[in-house]
């Protein structure tokens, strides 16, 4: 048994020093064949220089031509002014000449150089013909090698083997275990301390391996929160500003209406009561909040808060605050709903006249059942029931 795994030991050397030398070959073919391919490269590149030199200097020979028979030209054209230009024409020949000599200095650089392209190409033949036999030569290693490394393949799936038990025993991957390589004086005792930090490990419990997206992710809310907090701020900024300018601009013209409509109300309140005053009176505080006071001052009574007086007069005072209103902001029409119900009869009159006078300029729709109130009326509707459980409208037009 000893005899056999020696000899499969010895055997197993061998094969190594064969696959060793098999390999050393290859990579000296493959090097030599690299060295070749990067010298036909710069070979390549020389050539694609070389033509794009000749093609340059081509170009340049063009443009000297013509310049100098743009030069010729003008040499030609000064002839007639020869005594003030003949400094001119002497500098012209003498660039002439030089030009001419540049010519001659390119074109023996462009025979040079078809020359060198020749040479270059003889070159590249011989070593397409130097690759072609590496090449044979390298797919014969080739297939020896093949052959080794089906031995080998035994030697590479014991490895294989171990680097799975290394991450399943210790969770380490070989890059990493190599960073824990140290000389092992005593194999039992590290295995021990091996043993004991894999237990630490399983100690520890899970861990939340997403806890760093999660905080990315709560991070993103919170600064998408706080710039949709910043805009809410800015916008109620923005609000409060302009609700702040319409409140002063309500003020003033609060302030300006309120004026006219006090004018007004003394003015309409004289008209129905024959006589006295009213006034309206703003208590402290804002305008557009605070309480209105009205006070009013019939004939041979008192000044006098509106809540002191009797329902009719009340009801005549609230007429002539609403007169009031109309005059300072006549609208086209206007619904008046039974207003003079609480009146007596006399006032009744007045307020039908004071509307008359209101109706040149407002349609009124007056809903009444007061008998003054409809003598002053252009058009009369009225609802009857002939018949019962049958209504019917009845029109009269008094201006007939």
């Amino acid at each position: 048994m000893n005899n056999e795994i020696s000899k499969l030991e010895i055997e197993e050397n061998s094969l190594r020093e064969k696959i060793t030398e098999s390999e050393a070959s290859v990579e000296k073919y493959k090097d030599t064949l690299t060295e070749l391919k990067i010298e036909k490269a710069k070979i390549d590149e020389i050539v694609i220089n070389r033509e794009n030199d000749i093609k340059r200097i081509k170009n340049e020979i063009k443009l000297l031509k013509e310049k100098q028979e743009n030069l010729h030209k003008e040499a030609i054209s000064l002839q007639d002014n020869k005594k003030n230009y003949e400094e001119i024409l002497k500098n012209n020949k003498d660039s002439v000449k030089d030009i001419i000599t540049e010519i001659e200095n390119m074109e023996k650089f462009i025979e040079d150089s078809q020359l060198e392209k020749i040479k270059i190409k003889d070159e590249i033949n011989k070593i397409k013909s130097q690759e072609e036999g590496i090449g044979s030569e390298l797919e014969n290693t080739e297939k020896e090698l093949h052959r080794y490394q089906v031995a080998l393949a035994k030697i590479e799936t014991e490895k294989e083997n171990l680097l799975s038990k290394l991450n399943e025993e210790f969770n380490l991957t070989y890059a990493e275990a190599l960073e824990f390589k140290e000389p092992l004086e005593n194999i039992s005792k590290v295995k021990e301390e091996a043993l004991f930090i894999k237990e630490e490990i399983k100690n520890l419990g899970t861990v939340n391996v997403g806890s760093i997206e999660e905080y990315k992710e709560v991070k993103e809310k919170y600064t998408f929160m706080v710039s949709q907090k910043e805009d809410l701020v800015d916008a109620k900024n923005e609000l409060i500003k302009v609700i702040d300018e319409m409140t002063a601009k309500m003020r003033d013209v609060f302030k300006e209406n309120f004026i006219k409509l006090r004018k007004n109300f003394n003015e309409t309140f004289k008209q129905l009561f024959k006589g006295g005053s009213a006034d309206l009176i703003l208590k402290d505080g804002d305008e557009l909040t605070s309480k209105i006071e009205i006070n009013v001052e019939p004939p041979g009574k008192k000044l006098q808060n509106i809540n002191l007086l009797s329902g009719g007069e009340k009801v005549l005072s609230a007429i002539a605050l609403l007169f009031a209103i109309l005059k300072m902001k006549p609208t086209p029409f206007c619904i008046l709903d039974e207003i003079e119900a609480a009146l007596d009869d006399a006032n009744v009159i007045r307020y039908a006249e004071f509307l008359n006078k209101f109706s040149n300029n407002i349609q009124f729709i007056v809903i009444t059942h007061r008998k003054g109130t409809m003598e002053a009326s252009d058009m009369l509707y009225g609802v009857t029931m002939e018949e019962k459980g049958v209504s019917k409208v009845v029109s009269v037009d008094f201006t007939r």
